[in-house]
């Protein structure tokens, strides 16, 4: 193997194999490769490459890790690395992977096309968008760029843009799964769902990313109510290409809506601790059914839900799974999410449950106590006003300086409910508006939910973007209002399109948010106006 010509020959078939999906003939290649030449950087890219594409991202991130190690310059390791983590939703480590990328070798632009993709899907559309534009300008006839440009158009409402930007890509010959998954995007965030579906089912026909295509196909069908016709497609989520949703290590069969009188069934979460809770508001029709329930979930969740379902046993989420669970022997096990295709499918036209999350009654009756010192005569309004760690985040935040307007309303006590590093926003403009701002130290809004649920119980209202807050509110019964994404990305099926009320959730009020300059400062000057006259009522 020390012949170039020869060399060159074999790693010029293991990145054909590659091209062409036959990923074990590339492996095989790499490591023939690597058997005669330890370490050569491309045949680890490429091996590491084959392996991502099985979904094996731990041997992946091991094999590109270890070329690193011995080739720290080398530029395609790096952007491998960045692959993998954007694979499983590790954004700030594939934005350093690719900006590490882009510095060893400044100007490959499909480095650069995928630090601007990372940079969008963290939400930092600016610089996205300027990235993508600068390799535009160089005169790139790659279609990618404009693939991508346009997608940011779509997300910000600019139907205009992401047109002309789809116009050019096609013309550049833009591969057929991508330009209909943009026309797709452009479509749904315009409300024409049914052209959005007809693209998302061309997508489904061109793309290599089957899985991805299938369940944004389904999701346009939930999002309009009918669940029963876009779970199939939904179902897919377990299989999508970064794997966000992982299906649990069971060996009892699945459920798929069965009869379970006198069987037992095991139920594990997946996805946010949102869709959890939703979820979870179908727990007591099962309770009603089956002879036990078994529910596996994190750590966060698990006082809550033992205190609020007592007749079901709670195991911890661990691996390999704990041993309570082989002691319960379900007959059957399913993810939370399957309770909305068996026993809510047709929450669209149905009446809402009633609330299921209980608090703990002395703690809430401490905290109420407390509150209503410092509130004096005012009514307890929590405020939630950032999702920071969500996929589409971005959508998920009103700027702090627009809710100026909600913290002027008299006759209100403020509790602020927010995590995470965007807690303290509201502090010095509640100040400067003279409104009472509680920030309850005693209460950390990123740990158990317990306390959490207990402090939101006591509350009169609560105003929230889509988060965690914003759910267990709902199931708790709390008056809440929330302030939802406009169709697009960031959309979540379970809010649906156009209703006001939730039918998850009996006490949620539904607010959403228009694409375009100054509709969200407008947007919290309305609610303003409603929380003044609620305060008065």
């Amino acid at each position: 193997m020390s012949d170039q010509v020869e060399l060159s020959v074999e790693l010029n078939k293991a990145a054909e194999c590659y091209r062409n999906h036959d990923f074990g003939a590339a492996k095989s290649v790499c490591e023939s490769i690597l058997a005669h030449i330890p370490d050569h950087p491309d045949a680890l890219n490429v091996l590491a490459l084959a392996e991502r594409a099985k979904k094996k991202w731990g041997k992946a991130e091991e094999i590109v890790r270890h070329g690193i190690n011995v080739h720290d310059r080398y530029a395609p390791l790096h952007n491998t690395l960045g692959l993998i983590a954007l694979d499983q939703r590790r954004l700030p480590e594939a934005e350093a992977a690719f900006r590490q990328a882009v510095e060893c070798k400044p100007n490959k632009q499909d480095f650069r096309i995928n630090l601007s993709r990372v940079l969008h899907e963290m939400g930092n559309l600016d610089d996205a968008k300027a990235m993508l534009t600068s390799i535009i300008d160089e005169g790139s006839l790659l279609a990618n760029p404009f693939v991508l440009r346009a997608s940011i158009s779509a997300e910000l409402g600019k139907f205009d843009k992401a047109c002309a930007d789809i116009a050019l890509a096609e013309e550049n010959g833009a591969d057929a799964g991508d330009l209909a998954t943009v026309k797709a995007q452009c479509a749904f965030a315009d409300s024409d769902f049914e052209r959005a579906y007809s693209y998302y089912d061309e997508a489904v026909t061109h793309t290599t990313d089957v899985a991805d295509a299938r369940v944004n196909r389904g999701m346009v069908r939930l999002l309009q109510g009918r669940i029963r016709e876009g779970w199939n497609d939904y179902r897919m989520r377990h299989q999508r290409r970064w794997g966000r949703s992982v299906a649990r290590p069971f060996t009892c069969s699945q459920w798929q809506g069965e009869d379970l009188a006198g069987k037992s069934l095991l139920l594990w979460a997946e996805q946010g601790l949102g869709e959890a809770i939703l979820c979870g508001t179908l727990i007591p029709v099962v309770l009603t059914e089956a002879k036990s329930v078994t529910l596996e979930c994190g750590e966060r969740l698990a006082v809550l839900l033992r205190r609020s379902f007592p007749q079901i046993t709670i195991a911890p989420q661990v691996n390999p799974p704990h041993t309570v669970i082989e002691g319960a022997k379900p007959d059957y096990q399913a993810s939370l999410l399957d309770l909305i295709r068996y026993r809510g499918a047709d929450a669209a036209e149905n009446t809402p449950r009633p609330a299921c999350l209980k608090p703990d009654a002395d703690h809430a009756a401490e905290l109420k106590a407390k509150y209503c010192t410092q509130a004096k005569e005012c009514r307890l309004v929590g405020l939630s006003w950032s999702s920071p760690q969500a996929v589409g985040g971005r959508m998920k935040k009103i700027d702090a300086e627009f809710w100026r307007a909600v913290l002027s309303v008299p006759g209100v006590c403020f509790v602020n409910l927010q995590y995470g590093d965007d807690r303290q926003d509201l502090n010095e403009i509640a100040e400067s508006c003279g409104a009472t701002f509680i920030n309850d130290t005693s209460i950390d809004p990123a740990g158990a939910l317990d306390r959490l649920s207990d402090q939101i119980a006591v509350l009169d209202l609560v105003v929230s973007v889509s988060t965690t807050t914003a759910h267990l509110a709902g199931a708790l019964g709390v008056p809440t209002w929330v302030i939802v994404p406009p169709l697009g990305p960031a959309a979540m099926w379970y809010w649906f399109t156009d209703r006001t009320d939730s039918p998850w959730y009996p006490a949620i009020r539904l607010i959403r948010r228009q694409y375009g300059d100054g509709q969200d400062k407008a947007l919290i000057e309305d609610v303003a106006r409603d929380l003044a006259t609620w305060s008065t009522a």
